[in-house]
């Protein structure tokens, strides 16, 4: 018979203790590894809508596949199951989910509400819209996949969509977006102790920190742009017919090529009644989505209409 000293059998507890937390360990980190959560932001529609078949589709045949490979579980609110409040639970997606995807087609309410709670997070959100969706301007320099609804824009979406989440900062980061530079200029002057100050040096800083966070929108816009492909092919004539002082036209161009000139070809050029923009193809829809929603909100004008002349020549009119 074989006899063990206690201190032996003490021995190989320990060692099946230490492999039994070894186990829990790599189970852990394998689950948490698997357990990455997506909260998809989309218009959801009736059963059976247009654009319910148009949500599923997108979830079914590019979102679901890309998530897959990435090891992120997809979430949706119409296919939250579990009890309790519908709208507690999206809420709960949006703020803690390691990332969000926003489909911005068609401009929804909802969609633009839960795109605002994501961005109070300072957590990563990917912005999706259909070609010929035009943005608000608030949004209008953020990061945005343009999309068509056919196959190859499928193949297309999935491609950019995959670019998309492998460039994701880590989690610790906070992600730049409209309500986080806001909230970052009004940080700087309290830390600065110059909210509730008036004096013309604390106004002369206030202007310095505004003017460096629109310099700084500015230029991640642009930053998007370098990643555009670049294509061989003529390029687009846009006119805009509008009736200013020069004064007030020479400002619109000045202010235009800052926003612009990483889209354009040789320049702007312009007269008393109209400015000419020749455009890199790729970025027309860009322009025209910048070109209406500055032109509306920076210097009051109204948009009439907007035509082609011909396949490769816009004309904007404005009053």
């Amino acid at each position: 018979m074989i006899k063990f000293s206690y201190s032996i059998l003490i021995n190989m507890a320990k060692k099946e203790e230490i492999k039994e937390a070894q186990v829990d360990k790599n189970k852990d980190v394998s689950e948490n590894a698997c357990c990455k959560k997506c909260f998809i932001i989309t218009p959801i529609g009736k059963d059976n809508s247009d654009i319910r078949r148009q949500a599923e589709g997108l979830l079914t045949s590019v979102i679901g596949p890309v998530l897959k490979e990435f090891d992120y579980d997809l979430e949706v609110a119409h296919r939250i199951d579990s009890l309790g409040s519908i709208t507690n639970q999206i809420i709960e997606h949006i703020l803690y989910d390691q990332l969000a995807i926003a489909d911005l087609t068609g401009l929804n309410p909802n969609v633009m509400y839960e795109l605002a709670v994501r961005h109070a997070t300072g957590k990563p959100v990917i912005c999706l819209a259909e070609e010929g969706t035009n943005l608000p301007f608030d949004v209008i320099g953020e990061r945005t996949i343009f999309y068509t609804n056919d196959m190859k824009g499928v193949e297309d979406l999935k491609n950019s969509l995959t670019k998309m989440i492998k460039v994701i900062p880590p989690e610790d980061k906070v992600i730049d977006n409209p309500i986080y530079r806001v909230a970052k200029e009004k940080m700087i002057i309290k830390n600065l102790g110059l909210d509730g100050s008036n004096s013309p040096e604390s106004d002369a800083i206030k202007f310095i920190v505004s003017e460096l966070t629109n310099m700084n929108s500015k230029i991640d816009r642009l930053s998007v742009l370098e990643n555009k492909p670049s294509f061989d092919a003529p390029f687009i004539s846009c006119r805009i017919l509008i009736k200013r002082p020069a004064d007030v036209i020479k400002s619109i161009v000045s202010q235009l090529h800052s926003f612009l000139y990483k889209m354009i070809k040789n320049g702007i050029s312009f007269d008393d009644s109209s400015i000419s923009i020749s455009i890199e193809p790729q970025y027309v829809n860009t322009v025209l989505n910048i070109l209406k929603e500055f032109l509306e909100v920076e210097f009051g004008l109204k948009f009439i209409s907007q035509r082609y002349v011909v396949s490769t020549r816009i004309e904007l009119k404005y009053e």
